[in-house]
């Protein structure tokens, strides 16, 4: 499962950077501090403490990542980064 994850998560990442840099906009790849905290706190945890904090997280982040994607396909303004 975590290479199938990892497999679409550069994928999705590469299309996206592929569109962005079709625009005004700047791509960003470093790690906000949340989730630079976050690994912190990963790194630190093992069996199943790691597995339940990370799925707590990748679910909760995923809800996020999701609504944002939505909220800027209703009103976002760059038809390329729509599709």
């Amino acid at each position: 499962f975590a290479d199938m994850a990892i497999e679409d998560h550069e994928n999705a990442q590469a299309e996206l950077k592929s569109k962005v840099q079709s625009t005004s906009y700047q791509f960003n790849e470093e790690l906000d501090s949340a989730s630079v905290n976050f690994r912190s706190q990963l790194q630190a945890l093992s069996g199943r403490s790691f597995d339940s904090t990370y799925l707590a997280n990748q679910s909760s982040m995923h809800a996020d990542a999701i609504s944002a994607f939505e909220n800027y396909q209703s009103t976002g303004n760059n038809a390329a980064l729509k599709d």
